[in-house]
This record gives C-alpha cells, sequence and structure tokens, in this order.
C-alpha cells in the first residue's frame, strides 16, 4: 500500500500564504481530483504533495516518511510530477522526451535496455504517439506536447502519479481518453492525484473530490457528495445545476454571481 499525506502544511510564497493548516491523506487506488476557482491553492498544494515545495509548517508524508528526507533519484522512482503547461525547449525526437521519464531509473553513462525501449513503446502507444516517435518535440500542437509529457511522466511506472491541469489544451476525445487513463491507473493500484478544471470530467473519472478554497479544504469526498450547487457557488461563485451520478455527472453552468 503506498500512501502521501499532508499534515496541517502552511505554504508561503512571496510573502503570502497560500495554503493554511491543511491535511489529507491519499492511498493506493486512488484518483483525487483537486478543483478549486483561480488562486485557491491548487497548483502549490500539488508541488508540496510532490516534495517541490516545502511548507512553512507542518509535514508531508511518503510512506510515513518525511518526503525531504528522499533523495532525488529514490522520490523521483516513487512519485512522477507533471506540472502545469509543461514546455520543450530543445528538438529532440518525441521518443526521447518520453524516455527522459526513466532518467531516475538508469545506471550512470548507461543508454536505454531493450526493457527501457520496450517501456518508451508502451507509453508511446497509450498515449496515441507512435506516429509522433521520430518528430522534433518543438514541433508538436499544444495538446500532442501535453500527451508526450503525460507519456513522460508514465513511462517509469511510478507508485504516485501527481498531475497539474493534464486536460489543457487537449481536445475533447483525448480529454476523455486521459481521464479514463488516469481512472484506470488508480484501478490499478497508483495513487493519482491531478488538479482539474473540468468539474464534469472529475466527477465521472475521479475516486474522489477534494475542493479548494482560499488555501483550505471547502469539501473531501465522493464526488457526488462534494460536487452540490452550493459549493459551486460558494468556492466558483456561479450558479450550476449538476444532473446525473457519478459515471454519467454532468455540470451546466448557468450564471455568474
Amino acid at each position: 500500500m503506498t500512501a502521501i499525506a499532508a499534515r496541517q502544511i502552511s505554504v508561503i510564497k512571496g510573502g503570502r500564504t497560500i495554503l493554511r493548516d491543511l491535511s489529507l491523506t491519499a492511498q493506493s487506488g486512488e484518483f483525487v481530483a483537486v478543483i478549486g476557482a483561480n488562486g485557491a491553492g491548487k497548483s502549490t498544494l500539488l508541488e508540496a504533495l510532490a516534495g517541490l515545495a516545502r511548507p512553512a509548517q507542518g509535514t508531508v508524508l511518503l510512506n510515513d516518511r518525511n518526503i525531504s528526507a528522499y533523495g532525488r533519484s529514490e522520490l523521483a522512482r516513487l512519485r512522477a510530477y507533471l506540472p502545469q503547461s509543461p514546455r520543450c525547449e530543445w528538438p529532440i525526437p518525441v521518443e526521447r522526451l518520453v524516455a527522459l521519464g526513466l532518467t531516475p531509473t538508469l545506471p550512470a553513462f548507461s543508454g536505454l535496455s531493450e526493457s527501457d525501449e520496450a517501456r518508451v513503446a508502451a507509453a508511446l502507444l497509450e498515449c496515441d504517439l507512435m506516429g509522433h516517435r521520430d518528430q522534433a518535440a518543438t514541433t508538436l500542437s499544444g495538446g500532442e506536447l501535453a500527451r508526450a509529457m503525460l507519456a513522460r511522466a508514465l513511462v517509469a511506472n511510478p507508485d504516485i502519479l501527481i498531475v497539474d491541469e493534464p486536460l489543457e489544451g487537449l481536445d475533447p476525445k483525448y480529454a476523455l481518453d486521459a481521464t479514463a487513463r488516469l481512472r484506470a491507473l488508480a484501478g490499478r493500484g497508483k495513487v493519482i492525484i491531478a488538479a482539474l478544471h473540468d468539474l464534469t470530467l472529475a466527477a465521472r473519472h475521479a475516486t474522489r473530490l477534494i475542493a479548494l478554497h482560499q488555501g483550505r479544504i471547502a469539501a473531501d469526498g465522493s464526488p457526488q457528495d462534494v460536487l452540490t450547487p452550493d459549493l459551486l457557488r460558494r468556492i466558483f461563485r456561479v450558479d450550476a445545476s449538476i444532473a446525473g451520478a457519478q459515471g454519467g455527472a454532468f455540470v451546466d453552468y448557468l450564471a455568474p454571481l
């Protein structure tokens, strides 16, 4: 069983408190979608859980061990982190970009083994990128690059996948594919934590929603319990209705407040 936990963490950036006294635990088999308005603290929470933003107070635990006690390579073997709006500045082939996700597991000064090459090919296939494997990553569209970066995060088969807005730039087909893939990974025992703006896809695929508001957890539970018109009114300042249940939910935005 893999578990990651925040224990009463507060995170300060630029003299401003972004997260306040926040606690949560996520375990194997969960697909946790973090939702909230812009500025609610979603990206900062994911950075803290990934070990990239050190809390001013409180601790983040990975398998009951302080995440700051892990070495960089050890941590990279256990969890993959995909930031919002990832970029690639070098015209390397897509296949090599995806292979970079194996860097923490490779021996020094060693190339890819046959098994590593097979893992890269599998990640390319899973993200529908085989036709782009030799293409320069800098020539990809925004959606194609998002898929390539997701493949890079998946290729090392981490126990924990933390992704910030993985649907950004994706058309409806690939947005559906991506959220279904994240749910399937959770079904295989991974811990999946993703910041999502598409509340309908979050409701249909996530096993759990955490709603952030002004750096605190406003709600935490199953999609059908968390997504209510009152919550959407309170944290997004919109009137909305929610039709259907998990597996067929649809969020209809009616009017801003």
